[in-house]
């Protein structure tokens, strides 16, 4: 039940979604239909790529869809086509996606009025011509395998009709899905400080709403102009007076919320730190503190105490414990502390203490220190017995010199017959732990070695230049698009220090769909075509002799039924041409080499390299890897251990819920699962470089 809204609704995470059958209806739909979507993305757009709420896309087919901060009509009338118009998120819209195919017209309505149209290259829609993807899905986009592209949304509905609705009925749709509620105003009942209170000393700052579920998220806190968040402790350094809390933002339904509280202040110190000092069998402490309107300041000393466990025990286990009691392996002693065991990858090293603490909680803590590798993270986690869980109370990477102090404070849950049951825990965190902004330009060639430069997915850029559909001035925009990337690479080569180029998959669109087709003929020779355009494209990099790879992805290699050397892939992206290579001096230069998996078959191929005083290979794994081909790859990365090690694919990751990529589930060719585990599992494999969804790396 969505409070809001008044009623129930479908809320997705990010990586699940909702499916229902359309094959029997595309007959139906095929010349018109229009898609209602009622949604509220909720949590931040994604940075790039795209997320879906309402689609049935997959080599055809269409999306209701979020580009970044656009929100996206897609269809395929023979291309595909976009539509859009930019919205917030966190709040509810009401989109209805109408394809016209009498008028070859698309349009866009959003919250009952038009956003966006544009006329259609045709008049008839293009399915998805694998079986597989036939269905509706919701909170994600169809795939052959299942779904893909998932968004993290919450869904009040979502209709299919097959005529083209038209304005007047978009608008009673609208009215029908939101009514009043658009209308409905947020308050605050309780703030702290409350309005007109006086406050004098440092406090917690609260807020308290009638109707917490109407409030967007994103809302603003100001303090005197200064922002603050609700559970920041305010009021330090605040002079005696009057002072304004401004809370600005937005209900779920767009509608602007701006309140004002306004309190008075006596003069609050502001701490300066304290010291300690002994000697002589006496301690000594001092604290500074400023009054913000210069007067004198009173300082009050409590005394503490240290409740030191006294014994304990360690060991490893494969995840972090759920319970009070677990299982675990490599058991060793403590005596209140000691040194850590060591863990490999995939386990976690642990202490566990108990702790005699005194029966009063208020203002105790949990402490511990230890001297930890900056690659590692520590948890200090304590038993709560109300919910039966351990709490994270404190945790931190550890430090290139001195030691790491954790400390959580604890809570009256947290105390059993006077003992806190405390867990710490080590562990890796990811190893590309490096900021994700997103810069806003390139990096200076001299902060870096060397570059490696990335292509994917170029399939739409092909077909668009083969398209009969198109004029040849249009064919020639989609292929300037392509060729002038690569020329921008071998352009910037030298400045740039680009040592290596990989392509990993869907070098061209129209070679997909896993059986023959009523139009085999005609398909294959649209295939050609693309294949003829995206050789010819590629050769810039060969001609320019930059050491350079390809591997085919599902639409390249028809989902993996066209393989082995009399494949269509083979026949322009073969061995002969990239052993010709290794002769020229680009590649000599590098010490570069090319071997593919088989004497005539280019499906998976490892390249030799040196960069930047590094002795490199990359091992590119084609669409729909088999076991045997794993057991190739772990082979070849045998023989090579002592190379740094890529890893090139195109369909080993699903798309992530984080910005940076982390957390994605396995795609189809999810190799590391496989009983001989191949590319991503070697110890110098320090990349798995991939395509197909946001979050590739």
């Amino acid at each position: 039940m969505d409070p809001a809204l008044g009623r129930n609704t479908a809320t997705f995470d990010g990586d699940d979604a909702l499916q229902y059958p359309m094959g029997e209806q595309y007959a139906a739909m095929s010349d018109s239909f229009s898609v209602e979507c009622v949604f509220r993305y909720n949590g931040e757009f994604p940075d790039s790529g795209q997320t879906n709420m309402c689609a049935n896309k997959e080599a055809g087919g269409f999306a209701v869809a979020m580009f970044e901060d656009t929100l996206t009509f897609e269809l395929h009338t023979g291309s595909y086509q976009n539509i859009g118009l930019e919205i917030e998120p966190n709040e509810w819209y009401h989109a209805v996606a109408v394809f016209d195919g009498p008028n070859q017209m698309a349009r866009l309505y959003v919250n009952g009025e038009l956003a966006a149209e544009v006329e259609t290259v045709g008049d008839q829609m293009v399915w998805p011509p694998n079986a597989g993807a036939h269905n509706m899905t919701l909170g994600a986009d169809s795939s052959p395998s299942g779904s893909q592209f998932h968004s993290t949304s919450t869904l009040d509905s979502a209709r299919i009709y097959s005529q083209p609705l038209n304005a007047q009925q978009v608008a009673a749709l609208n009215v029908e899905a939101f009514g009043e509620l658009r209308e409905q105003q947020a308050q605050l009942v309780e703030t702290t400080p409350a309005e007109n209170a006086e406050l004098t000393r440092a406090t917690e700052f609260q807020v308290e709403w009638d109707n917490p579920s109407l409030v967007a998220q994103g809302v603003t806190y100001l303090l005197n102009d200064e922002v603050i968040e609700p559970g920041d402790m305010i009021g330090a350094g605040l002079t005696a007076g009057e002072h304004t809390l401004t809370v600005e933002g937005k209900t779920v339904f767009g509608q602007p919320i701006q309140q004002t509280i306004a309190f008075t202040s006596g003069s609050i110190p502001e701490t300066g730190g304290t010291e300690t000092g002994q000697g002589e069998g006496t301690v000594t402490l001092s604290v500074r503190a400023t009054n913000p309107d210069g007067g004198d300041v009173t300082s009050t000393f409590y005394a503490g105490q240290a409740d030191v466990a006294e014994g304990g025990f360690q060991g490893v286990v494969e995840e972090t414990p759920t319970t009070l009691e677990f299982d675990y392996r490599e058991a060793g002693e403590l005596d209140g502390a000691g040194e850590s065991l060591s863990a490999g990858q995939g386990h976690i090293a642990f202490q566990r203490f108990d702790v005699a603490v005194d029966a009063a909680v208020a203002g105790q803590a949990v402490r511990w220190a230890g001297s930890v590798d900056p690659s590692r993270q520590v948890n200090v986690m304590v038993w709560n017995t109300a919910t039966e869980a351990w709490d994270t109370v404190a945790s931190g990477r550890g430090l290139t010199e001195g030691e790491l102090v954790l400390t959580g404070e604890l809570e009256a849950d947290h105390i059993n017959d006077g003992t806190a049951s405390v867990l710490v825990t080590g562990e890796d965190p990811f190893a590309d732990d490096l900021p994700n902004e997103a810069a806003d330009a390139f990096e200076d060639p001299d902060d870096y070695d060397f570059a490696i430069a990335h292509l994917t997915d170029t399939q739409y850029l092909s077909e668009g230049a083969a398209e009969n559909a198109y004029s040849p001035e249009q064919q020639a925009i989609w292929a300037d698009v392509y060729t002038d990337a690569l020329d921008w690479i071998v352009d910037n080569a030298d400045e740039r220090k680009i040592e290596y180029v990989a392509h990993t998959g869907d070098i061209m669109e129209n070679w997909h769909t896993a059986s023959e087709r009523d139009d085999e003929e005609e398909y294959r020779q649209i295939a050609i075509e693309e294949f003829e355009f995206a050789s010819e494209a590629q050769r810039i990099l060969d001609d320019a002799e930059i050491v350079n790879g390809v591997l085919p992805g599902n639409h390249d290699n028809r989902t993996g039924n066209d393989v082995g050397p009399d494949s269509l892939y083979n026949d322009y992206f073969g061995p002969e041409r990239y052993e010709a290579l290794e002769n020229n001096a680009g590649w000599r230069e590098a010490q570069a080499s090319y071997t593919p998996w088989r004497a005539d078959d280019n499906e998976n191929h490892y390249d030799l390299f040196t960069a930047g005083g590094l002795d490199f290979i990359a091992v590119h794994l084609g669409y729909d890897v088999t076991q045997e081909e794993l057991d190739w790859a772990s082979e070849v990365l045998d023989e090579y251990s002592d190379r740094n090690a890529m890893a090139m694919t195109h369909a080993h990751r699903r798309p992530s819920t984080e910005p940076d990529g982390r957390g994605a589930a396995f795609s189809h060719d999810r190799f590391t699962s496989r009983p001989r585990r191949a590319a991503a599992t070697r110890q110098r494999v320090f990349g798995v470089i991939r395509s197909r969804a946001r979050g590739g790396y």
